[in-house]
């Protein structure tokens, strides 16, 4: 497992929905590589995980969401081997 890739960005609070209190976190990683672990900066588990890539030919999904970090995956669009390195904008939301 490699070391976490970037630390969590900006906290948003929950305007829009009365009696429920949720955050939400995103941020930017520098250029990673399929597998790698990224922090989200949550002390528990988010809800969900959300990434986007920045290189149109691959596909990136998220897995192993844990209560530090997740891992990205990033995956050729076309034969489904590893992708390109590259940057990854995400989002995570969290109870």
């Amino acid at each position: 497992m490699t070391a976490p890739a970037n630390k969590a960005g900006t906290t948003y609070a929950n305007d829009f929905v009365p009696g429920i209190t949720f955050a939400i976190k995103g941020g930017v990683t520098g250029a990673i590589a399929d597998g790698t672990a990224v922090s989200h900066g949550f002390h528990k588990t988010p809800e969900f995980v959300v990434a986007c890539p920045t290189v149109a030919t691959d596909i990136v999904s998220v897995n192993n969401i844990g209560s530090e970090h997740f891992h990205v995956a990033i995956k050729a669009a076309i034969g489904g081997g590893a992708g390109t390195a590259q940057v990854i904008y995400w989002i995570a939301g969290a109870l």
